[in-house]
């Protein structure tokens, strides 16, 4: 019985130790550029820069996602200079909720309610400005990103240093059969 408290007290210290790792702000930026090439009838570009910042306090967690994404796309290969549309989209969200961290796993747990989410959205090169579009756009990604900041996350820790904190996303069975592969991120402390 002895030998059991004094190991469940060195997993727990273990863990408290590992926790207070955690604690303070952590940023991560990930950037995409990606070729269109004749998809759809449409060439151009795609410039994506994404930005995640964790605050852990206690076991409580704030989390702000910031997309900016730039499409480029030619519609007329015969007449690029009258047919170059540049799509403009820009995503905020913001979520708060409390967190656990067993086993190497970090469960980030929203807490209820809609979380904060602002969708700017603009249109270049189009006849009207592009409202038309860009209001059909602001609508679903608005949806979206609420949608993913209500659902409760997993990670697994890969290390986490005084600096630096690694995340491999875990998958849900859904996420799996639909082929997706896990993501490995690397977040730095501000």
């Amino acid at each position: 019985m002895k030998r059991f408290i004094t190991m469940t007290l060195a997993v727990l210290l273990a863990v408290t130790a590992f926790a207070q790792n955690l604690e303070g702000t952590w940023s991560y930026t990930g950037n995409k550029n990606e070729k269109m090439n004749g998809e759809n009838n449409v060439n151009g570009e795609l410039k994506a820069v994404t930005t995640v910042t964790l605050t852990f306090s206690g076991a409580a967690f704030e989390c702000t996602r910031k997309a900016d994404v730039r499409m480029d796309m030619v519609l007329d290969q015969n007449d690029p200079d009258d047919s170059t549309v540049g799509l403009l989209v820009k995503l905020n969200g913001k979520n708060a909720g409390s967190f656990e961290l067993a086993d190497g796993v970090l469960k980030l747990i929203p807490n209820k309610g809609k979380p904060q989410v602002d969708v700017k959205t603009d249109v270049e090169g189009m006849p009207s400005g592009g409202e038309m579009l860009a209001g059909m756009l602001a609508g679903p990604l608005k949806n979206e990103m609420v949608k993913e900041l209500k659902e409760t996350e997993q990670y697994k820790v890969i290390s986490a240093t005084a600096t630096e904190l690694t995340l491999e996303e875990i998958l849900t069975k859904k996420d799996i059969a639909d082929g997706k592969k896990a993501e490995t991120v690397v977040f730095k402390k501000k």
